[in-house]
C-alpha cells in the first residue's frame, strides 16, 4: 500500500525536475522571440506577460471590491441578526486585507519591473 501512494510522488518529482531543467531554457529563449506580420501586429512575450500581470492585478482587485460591497450589503441587510451582520464585518475585514495585499504586490512588482527594465 504504501508503494502505491509514493507512485504519486516520484512523478510529481520527475516532472518538478523536468520542468526545472527545461523551464529556464524555455524562458530564454521565449524572451528572445519577436514575431511580427506585416500590417497586421508585432508579437512581444514581455509585453503579454506584462499586460496579463496587469489584468489579473486589476481583476483581483475588482474582486476584492466587489466583495467588499457584498460585505456591506449584508450589514444593511441584516436586519439585527447578529450572524449575518458577523458574517458582512468579516466579508468586509477580509476583502480590505486582499486588497492590501494585491495592491502591496502590484507596488512590488512595478518597482522591480521598473528597477529591472528602465
Amino acid at each position: 500500500m504504501a508503494y502505491v501512494r509514493s507512485i504519486p510522488r516520484a512523478v510529481l518529482t520527475l516532472g518538478a525536475t523536468v520542468l526545472g531543467t527545461l523551464l529556464p531554457i524555455a524562458s530564454a529563449s521565449a524572451f528572445q522571440l519577436h514575431t511580427c506580420w506585416a500590417g497586421i501586429a508585432c508579437i512581444d512575450p514581455g509585453t503579454i506577460f506584462s499586460r496579463l500581470n496587469d489584468l489579473f492585478f486589476y481583476s483581483a482587485g475588482a474582486i476584492a471590491l466587489s466583495i467588499f460591497l457584498i460585505g456591506a450589503f449584508m450589514m444593511v441587510i441584516s436586519g439585527g441578526q447578529d450572524t449575518l451582520l458577523q458574517s458582512g464585518k468579516r466579508a468586509m475585514k477580509g476583502s480590505l486585507i486582499g486588497l492590501a495585499l494585491v495592491a502591496g504586490s502590484y507596488g512590488i512588482y512595478r518597482t522591480v519591473v521598473a528597477w529591472l527594465y528602465p
